[in-house]
């Protein structure tokens, strides 16, 4: 009976680790768009902010995420059979024959989780494919909706419903934000970023696969 116990415990940390580690996966890549949009999101304010200052500012791509999940499951059991023959009686007249067995007394199952985030950026720079540059939709917003990026002095953060949600940023003694009736246009801001191709995509493509797959190789020897 307890041998099986022992396998339908083991079965069922099996059946719960893999089914962590499909959470995780799935928790991993709700975050993982999050955090990408707050990188953005906080990288365009910057330069939105360096430009009406009149100060020099790039743009940094994120080029590739990849994050691996992996999960493991070790044990061991200890345990045996021992026999003893012993005699009694003088002349051999009497023998008895002692056995002793030892079942499986000691076991130990350790599941193990791992994650890893790799991140790829590069800066953005020279021209577009179409002999522009990406800094030119910076200008073209800051010119067409002058009075979009907004400075509050203060240490009290603006209402929520005055700007345009993931926009604020405190910085110089205020807060920096786009007032929520631009809110159309910074979302075309952001799409036209988003949307250019760069001339060194595919280089940088080739170069974030070849990241991974090495990563999954290191993950797989470790392992």
């Amino acid at each position: 009976m307890r041998y099986y116990s022992l396998g339908a415990c083991a079965c069922f940390v099996s059946l719960a680790l893999s089914g962590c580690t499909a959470t995780v996966a799935r928790w991993n890549a709700t975050n993982l768009r999050g955090e990408i949009m707050d990188y953005y999101n906080d990288e365009i304010m910057d330069n939105l902010i360096r430009q009406s200052q009149q100060l020099p500012f790039v743009h940094v791509d994120i080029s590739s995420v990849t994050a691996l999940s992996a999960s493991k499951l070790s044990g061991s059991i200890g345990g045996g059979e021992s026999r003893t023959f012993a005699k009694t009686g003088m002349f051999g007249t009497a023998a008895m024959l002692v056995r002793t067995v030892a079942r499986p007394f000691a076991y130990s199952v350790s599941p193990e989780h791992g994650d890893s985030l790799t991140i790829t950026a590069a800066p953005v720079l020279g021209e577009l494919p179409d002999k522009q540059t990406i800094y030119k939709y910076y200008k073209q917003f800051a010119d067409d909706n002058p009075n979009a990026l907004v400075y509050q002095p203060g240490l009290i953060p603006p209402d929520p419903n005055k700007y345009v949600p993931g926009t604020l940023k405190q910085q110089s003694g205020g807060y920096y934000y786009i007032r929520r009736e631009k809110q159309e246009e910074y979302r075309d801001l952001c799409q036209n970023l988003f949307t250019q191709r760069r001339k060194a995509d595919d280089k940088i493509a080739k170069q974030a696969a070849d990241t991974a797959e090495r990563i999954q190789a290191g993950e797989g020897l470790r392992q």
